[in-house]
């Protein structure tokens, strides 16, 4: 089935139209940060003892809380990542150059596993790194503080950056 998919993709787009659509990718992403977000909502008592706890005090955020990190983590997601992404697509098809091989033929299996566990991995180890960066304390005060503002976090929190952090990140 995949292959079919694929060989259709290939056979129907180009390289530049393939690289766009990579941006799908970008909000299948956010499916999880929707899901705890939708948990946050509802706030649903017998789903409360799985929440992760710093102690016993541990809320759900209010709804205003939730509206307004909603609305200013989605400004970020729209105002950064989404530019800053087609951007990248308009630079690496104006110089013929793709993060990834675009061929008719996919990858083997263990290639695709490999893959995904070294970008997994390395996507964590980078991600740790720049976030204790961050922890200095100039780059703390400047950019992100923000971040830390809540003293519970929730999922929508991992946008909830200062728009330097956001774009570094």
């Amino acid at each position: 089935m995949i292959h079919s998919i694929w060989n259709s993709i290939y056979i129907n787009y180009d390289k530049s139209n393939i690289m766009y659509m990579t941006l799908i990718v970008l909000f299948i992403t956010e499916i999880p940060i929707f899901l705890f977000t939708l948990l946050d909502i509802l706030k649903i008592d017998s789903l409360q003892k799985y929440r992760i706890r710093y102690n016993s005090e541990r809320v759900y955020p209010t709804n205003d809380e939730l509206l307004h990190v909603f609305k200013e983590s989605y400004k970020s997601f729209f105002k950064i990542y989404i530019p800053l992404f087609i951007s990248s697509c308009i630079l690496f098809n104006n110089i013929d150059w793709y993060p990834y091989k675009i061929t008719k033929q996919l990858p083997d299996s263990i290639y695709i596993i490999i893959e995904l566990f070294l970008i997994c991995v390395l996507g964590d180890i980078l991600f740790n790194l720049l976030h204790r960066l961050f922890h200095i304390p100039y780059l703390y005060k400047k950019f992100h503080k923000k971040h830390h503002e809540y003293k519970y976090t929730f999922a929508l929190v991992h946008h909830y950056l200062h728009d330097f952090e956001a774009l570094i990140f």
